[in-house]
């Protein structure tokens, strides 16, 4: 077999794995919607914030639905029945702010988008061919090319703000207050652009080599990316960006970097906060969770409830000090000092989100609010 072979195949798999499909797919059927408070075993007990989330209801046909003190009200659809633009055999896709202000509806990606109110009534269409994602706020869009060369921010109206362009970006995320930019991207090739859109500054930050993951606390970006110097054995590093005093630009420095037991071709859950940093990684025939203490040492904690084979396709999202994961068959919050909470699903997991002290989990069954 040729040399390059393998290292083609290596980068190719990973490609199809990491290409943002998931963002941009449609929400299956929710037989059940509820809001569930495990008090006794998760953080705090607080009344649940106002939050929304959204599930395909039929052809062309998707339900919103607002939560707000625990109780599950205002349902909208989108779009209204009888809305005439709509064909059976199309589906589209759907992103809305936090606060559900407004909702953009495309029949079919790279064509049109629809404007609807907080009533579902349409305001407005118009024409536009890029993927688009809203901010938690509601004041950007993230406007991905389709084959994501390129990425840009625009205002609602769809005014371009700021763009870039790169290999190919698997990643981007709108930044958590306190952070110093409002959005981030990322490419395969290690660039990590940051941007102020309220500013109009942006920075550049690289990674040494190939970026494979990338997560966000209130203040810092931890990356997973290949070791230049070891195939055999990935690196995280901490990178905090800062505003610099005197020039208006961003700055960054590389605080620790910490060498993996491995190397994988695959993103792994990862968390960051500022007095936590977690990473779950396959190890013989279970998965393990690192807690990292101080600069390249970590304590490692079994993790039998995962085995090797689910990391690979496991959901996970950062909240506080903790990481929730998601498999097939069970969902774990993970502290620094291994598993503290657990409980079986009804169906394999397709989606894990955490929103206003809430962690939403999307079964191939159900969608469950927790109150974190």
């Amino acid at each position: 077999m040729n040399r390059m072979a393998i290292p083609i195949f290596a980068v190719s798999f990973w490609l199809f794995l990491h290409l943002p499909l998931t963002r941009l797919s449609l929400l299956p059927q929710a037989s059940t919607v509820f809001s569930w408070s495990a008090d006794s075993v998760l953080l705090k007990t607080a009344p649940l914030p106002t939050v929304s989330f959204a599930w395909k209801e039929g052809a062309g046909r998707f339900s919103l639905i607002r939560v707000s003190d625990k109780e599950v009200g205002n349902k909208v659809v989108v779009p209204p029945a009888g809305y005439n633009a709509i064909q059976e055999e199309q589906n589209g896709y759907v992103t809305f702010p936090d606060d559900l202000s407004f909702v953009t509806w495309f029949p079919q990606l790279g064509q049109s988008v629809h404007f609807f109110d907080v009533h579902g009534e349409p305001i407005l269409s118009k024409h536009e061919s890029r993927y688009l994602e809203t901010s938690p706020d509601g004041r950007f869009f993230l406007a991905a090319a389709g084959d994501h060369s390129r990425m840009a921010f625009t205002n609602p109206d769809l005014k371009e703000l700021a763009s870039i362009e790169g290999l190919i970006f698997h990643q981007w995320a709108f930044a958590p207050k306190g952070f110093p930019a409002q959005a981030l991207t990322a490419s395969l090739d290690g660039q990590i652009a940051l941007f102020h859109l309220d500013e109009n500054r942006r920075a550049l930050l690289h990674a040494p080599d190939i970026l494979k993951t990338m997560a966000l606390s209130e203040e810092k970006i931890l990356i997973h990316y290949r070791n230049p110097e070891n195939p055999e054995s990935d690196l995280l590093a901490v990178v905090s960006p800062h505003k610099a005093m005197a020039g208006g630009t961003f700055k960054a420095s590389l605080e620790s970097v910490f060498f993996l037991p491995d190397s994988y071709v695959f993103s792994l859950p990862l968390a960051l906060s500022r007095h936590a940093m977690l990473a779950v990684v396959p190890r013989e025939e279970q998965g393990v969770l690192l807690s990292f203490q101080s600069s390249k040492k970590f304590r490692t904690y079994g993790l039998p409830q995962i085995s090797a084979n689910e990391i690979e396709s496991a959901h996970s999202v950062a909240f506080q000090d903790y990481l929730a994961v998601a498999t097939e068959k069970k969902l774990l919050l993970l502290g620094d000092k291994g598993v503290f909470w657990s409980a079986p699903l009804d169906s394999p997991a397709i989606s894990l989100k955490y929103k206003n002290g809430i962690l939403f989990m999307q079964t191939q069954n159900s969608l469950t609010g927790i109150s974190i």
